[in-house]
């Protein structure tokens, strides 16, 4: 007896340092309605601007044309799972924003925020080359650079959630140009996209 799943719908969202993509996807991860892709808007003072992501994020929910169950939104730097507070994204240059609760707000949905990287790592996991494999280290390079490791079928997020946040690990304190973390010579300012 073979088991059917009832359509459920979510907004996948990927906000990087310079783009943010959108898709929606069904209850197997597949990719069903329309991609979009914006360019993160920045202010003057280089700060990623939350109300225009929002705004944004607001657009693709009102432009799909099936009933939306909730956004998975992924975030380059820290993000606390439990409450969607982004402590601290050097690219978007942001610090205790609470930005998955600000986009639960505006659209009125339920939100799972996490780090960029932790939800590649889990999409890889069940969707992906990974599908079965117990054990693998994940890089990911872009206008930053993270990774993850995946220990014992689930990612290791370690004691204070920042396992694998390797690319702002000092490489060269004294010759290593300012990361937007703050510190000097992080491995993001060789390895990253604009590093190389």
């Amino acid at each position: 007896m073979s088991q059917t799943l009832s359509p459920f719908y979510a907004l996948a969202i990927d906000i990087g340092g310079t783009k943010l993509a959108a898709a929606v996807i069904d209850e197997r991860g597949c990719v069903r309605g329309t991609v979009s892709t914006h360019l993160v808007p920045f202010g003057s003072e280089g700060r990623a601007e939350p109300e225009a992501l929002l705004e944004i994020i607001e657009q693709n929910c009102r432009s799909v044309d099936v009933p939306l169950e909730g956004i998975g939104l992924s975030i380059c730097g820290n993000v606390d799972e439990d409450t969607g507070m982004v402590p601290l994204s050097p690219n978007l240059h942001w610090r205790y924003l609470p930005f998955g609760q600000m986009v639960s707000e505006r659209t009125r949905l339920f939100v799972a925020a996490a780090t960029d990287v932790r939800m590649a790592v889990l999409a890889e996991a069940v969707w992906g080359a990974a599908r079965g494999v117990h054990y693998f280290a994940w890089a990911t390079i872009g206008t930053g650079y993270g990774g993850y490791l995946f220990l014992d079928g689930k990612p290791y997020r370690g004691f204070h959630g920042y396992a694998g946040n390797f690319g702002h690990a000092t490489w060269d304190e004294i010759n290593g140009a300012a990361c937007g973390c703050g510190k000097p010579g992080c491995v993001e300012t060789f390895v990253s996209g604009p590093g190389l």
